[in-house]
């Protein structure tokens, strides 16, 4: 019997992704649950398991190639037992195993009283006014798939027109040339797109951080087993400017904007695996050292490559801290669907005069990267001030509480 093994549904919103690796060749036998790919999609890399066993006749793929949802990985000649699985991930650090529902093929699904599709494909059928009754699946179990809709590749798999680049560069010398694939294509892609789609402007402005710092010194003082970082304080600053500004904790499309009621923050990290972004969730329910102990596990899993699909979703909006490295200022690019992001840069001496002479003042600029489509240009001036006034007198974080 010739058995399929599909591309399964890697997380909410994720409806493709690219096949960063094969772990097996076609002749080889495997059982249920051998991992047979790698899969790389735009929130961090997934491990794929066979749903059946047998041995492996065809590989639909080829390395770098996307794989939309549902679509047939792999064809495998074997027996399959008529055993059922919750379709729920299990996670593997970085890597996410991907559970999938296994019955035994049936011939046709047209006497089925329920229909096996993925929400992609119900979604495109509803669309385009396709009765998925007069549709015979070719995916496993009888499971209806992209290909079966037979609708145009742009509409099942997403646009077939790549974002523009520089192609077909001469060489002049002596070069290495490698793939771009996996984490770097995907944040090329992103990064590519988000500048294609989204007018971006950016305000800046200074904050003196004296009082900030020395906030911090007590609280390393109190909590000696905690990672105390200036992140977890902004955070919270943050989260009280977006009450008072709820346009930069939202989302736009052609036709509506959605204010999000909760406070997710991603926080961009260096990894060795390119630029992740975990996120901690509900900021306005955690404390600073609640915030910093999320922060630092959280840092932890992206640099070992133990983070999760779901450590990395949701975010509302993103802060990218570039001061631990180098620079003053920066323009960072925006993280759709986000409207704007937040850029924090390293700490230096001001000259500030006072009492008739000039004395070192420790400061700390900061940026605003902003949607031009929702937020305009005085309004993100009277967040960057506000916010910039709570950094400079941080223990209103403890009034406004």
């Amino acid at each position: 019997m010739k058995l399929t093994v599909v591309m399964p549904e890697l997380g909410e919103g994720v409806v493709e992704g690219e096949l960063q690796k094969w772990c097996v060749k076609e002749g080889d036998s495997i059982k249920e649950d051998d991992i047979i790919a790698e899969i790389t999609t735009d929130k961090a890399s997934v491990e794929v398991p066979s749903t059946v066993s047998g041995q492996v006749k065809e590989l639909k793929f080829k390395v770098g190639e996307t794989c939309p949802v549902g679509t047939a990985l792999l064809v495998v000649e074997g027996e399959q037992k008529e055993t059922k699985k919750d379709s729920t991930p299990v996670s593997t650090g970085v890597f996410t195993k991907t559970e999938t529902k296994v019955t035994e093929e049936p011939k046709s699904n047209q006497n089925s009283d329920h229909i096996l599709a993925t929400p992609l494909v119900r979604k495109l059928a509803q669309k385009h006014s396709i009765d998925l009754n007069q549709i015979k699946g070719t995916g496993l179990s009888g499971r209806i798939t992209l290909d079966d809709l037979s609708l145009p590749k742009e509409t099942s798999s997403g646009p077939t027109t790549p974002i523009p680049s520089i192609q077909n560069i001469e060489p002049m010398g002596p070069e290495e040339r490698k793939p771009l694939q996996g984490v770097r294509k995907k944040i090329a892609e992103k990064m590519a797109l988000s500048k294609q789609v989204i007018p971006h402007f950016t305000v800046m402005e200074s904050a003196s951080v004296e009082e900030l710092i020395q906030l911090r010194k007590k609280a390393k003082e109190i909590y000696p087993d905690v990672k105390i970082t200036y992140l977890s304080f902004i955070m919270k600053i943050l989260h009280k400017c977006l009450l008072e500004f709820p346009e930069f904790n939202a989302s736009i499309t052609s036709n509506e904007i959605i204010y999000k009621k909760y406070f997710h923050f991603g926080f961009a990290t260096d990894t060795p695996r390119g630029l992740l972004v975990p996120v901690v969730r509900d900021v306005d329910k955690k404390s600073i050292v609640q915030i910093s102990r999320d922060i630092k596990e959280l840092s932890d899993k992206a640099r070992n490559a133990a983070i999760t699909v779901d450590e990395m979703k949701g975010a509302t909006i993103t802060i990218t801290n570039m001061g631990s490295i180098a620079g003053e200022w920066a323009t960072p690019i925006i993280n759709p669907p986000e409207v704007c992001i937040l850029g924090m840069y390293r700490m230096f001496d001001r000259p500030v005069w006072k009492n008739n002479a000039f004395y070192p003042e420790k400061t700390m600029n900061f940026s605003i990267t902003s949607d031009h489509r929702l937020i305009d240009g005085a309004v993100a001036a009277r967040f960057i001030m506000q916010f910039v006034e709570r950094v400079s007198n941080p223990s209103l974080i403890l009034i406004e509480s």
